[in-house]
């Protein structure tokens, strides 16, 4: 029974040799693994922040950009509507200048 327990226990000796260096090494795996985990959510955080403040300033640039679009057409529609005006006077003073110069015609 003595050299049973010896054999035994020679042989959880080895079993114990080879398991220790796998369990150190699962250990820092472990360990580099969470410091991996954190790393990620620090990234994604970052990540994050930067889609929203991309975002942000998309969101500025489009409104400037429509801003400006809908201060030219205003600027353009009053343009129009400016030389439709100077139009209507210029037909309005031949018309007198017509009537002017038929009265002197007729006479």
């Amino acid at each position: 029974l003595e050299k049973e327990v010896s054999t035994h226990f020679m042989y959880l000796q080895q079993q114990t040799s080879y398991a220790l260096p796998i369990e150190s090494e699962l250990q820092s795996k472990r360990e580099a693994t969470k410091v991996l985990g954190a790393e990620m959510k620090s990234n994604e955080k970052r990540f994050e922040e930067r889609c929203e403040e991309y975002e942000s300033q998309l969101k500025a640039c489009h409104q400037k950009t429509q801003d400006e679009y809908e201060s030219q057409l205003k600027a353009c529609h009053q343009k129009t509507q400016d030389e439709r005006d100077r139009a209507e006077a210029l037909e309005q003073e031949l018309e007198g200048a017509r009537a002017d110069l038929e009265c002197v015609t007729v006479r």
